[in-house]
């Protein structure tokens, strides 16, 4: 009984914030600009059937890459749906953790009841009631990003044997084989017996050993020819091992190239999704009010640095007439020295009665010379 899928639910994968699909009987087309996620939904699809798709199993991308760039944290949720004859399945798998240490987890539903979780027991489940393994999808029915033209590019012989593998027709071909094997092994035996356990003239032995003797003759000379012929089919394969060893460093600059192409495809995606949801008139203006910030703190350092300079100026002014005041002063100290030596020669010379008018005269003066000295410091 054929299954069809139902619906598709993506929540924080890849490009995908939230996005639902349903799907009809007959042709389903997903049509988009290049990075809208097209190619996301069929991995997602694949994802959710076997746990993993052809870029993931390759190491082209991680499973930490699988959820939405804006919300690496949260977890990415697929739900698919199918239906196989009047029941409905749902498949869910949910990838979560911190950074790049994520991983995966599955649930199997039958008719809206779980039947099983976990990725082993999922992944059974699916290739029993649906009737597909890995291989066999990736191969048959899933044909990843610029792959389609696989078959085309393969050699008869080869495309022969993978289309023989994809139908199962390689067991009947195994099968043919062994049944060969065993009809030329009977007919031997049965050989054998006849001339064993017949009696036989001696005109008979002799020309059956001369049969013998020419078959000899010629299985000798087959055999000398196959030597040679495989003398030079070493020579051949060691010539095809440079080839292949040339080849298979070409594969792996082709995957590594591949791998960096995939990244950037997405990087592409993530930018270009940006843009999309960018309000360039909020951006301008921000670019406005943030230019006129910036303006103002320059007209406010060179303002800054214009008073810097006077202030320098006037701090070295001074300093010159402190060291003019310091002067004064030092001198005036000196001075003061003297006066209070003639206060004390005049009172020697003219005694107590006499010398009182002339001291508080003095007085007066030196109380003026400190009031002059602590107005100056």
């Amino acid at each position: 009984m054929l299954s069809m899928i139902t619906s598709l639910r993506l929540i924080n994968w890849k490009s995908h914030h939230d996005s639902s699909f349903k799907f009809t009987k007959g042709i389903n087309l997903l049509v988009g600009i290049m990075g809208s996620g097209k190619s996301s939904v069929l991995d997602a699809i694949c994802f959710a059937l076997f746990g993993t798709f052809p870029a993931l199993e390759r190491g082209k991308v991680k499973i930490a890459d699988l959820v939405n760039f804006r919300n690496r944290d949260a977890e990415s949720v697929i739900e698919l749906e199918l239906e196989i004859g009047a029941d409905k399945y749902g498949i869910k798998r949910v990838i979560k953790g911190i950074g790049d240490t994520k991983k995966s987890d599955a649930f199997f539903y039958k008719n809206g009841s779980l039947v099983d979780k976990g990725v082993a027991g999922v992944n059974a489940l699916v290739e029993k009631h649906f009737g597909i393994d890995y291989d066999l999808y990736t191969r048959a029915i899933y044909t990843a990003q610029n792959e389609i033209d696989y078959f085309l590019n393969l050699p008869p012989r080869k495309r022969k044997e993978e289309i023989d593998r994809l139908l199962g027709l390689d067991r009947f071909e195994l099968a043919r084989g062994n049944l060969v094997a065993v009809t030329n092994r009977v007919k031997y035996i049965l050989t054998t017996m006849q001339e064993e356990s017949g009696l036989r003239k001696p005109e008979e032995l002799k020309a059956s050993i001369a049969g013998h003797e020419a078959k000899h003759g010629k299985i000798s000379g087959e055999l000398a020819r196959l030597r040679q012929e495989s003398d030079g089919l070493s020579k051949r394969a060691g010539g095809l091992k440079l080839q292949y060893d040339s080849l298979a460093q070409n594969k792996k600059q082709y995957e590594q190239m591949s791998q960096q192409q995939s990244r950037a495809t997405m990087i592409v995606e993530r930018l270009e999704s940006e843009l999309r949801d960018a309000d360039t008139g909020k951006l301008a203006k921000d670019y406005e009010e943030q230019t006129n910030i910036v303006e103002s703190y320059r007209v406010r350092l060179a303002d800054i640095r214009a008073s810097l300079k006077t202030s320098q100026q006037e701090m070295g002014r001074y300093e010159k007439e402190a060291g003019g005041l310091e002067r004064e002063l030092s001198q005036m100290d000196g001075k003061r020295a003297e006066v209070e030596l003639l206060q004390r020669s005049v009172k020697i010379i003219l005694g107590d009665a006499d010398s009182k008018q002339f001291l508080a005269l003095l007085e007066q003066e030196t109380n003026k010379m400190i009031g002059l000295k602590n107005q100056l410091a």
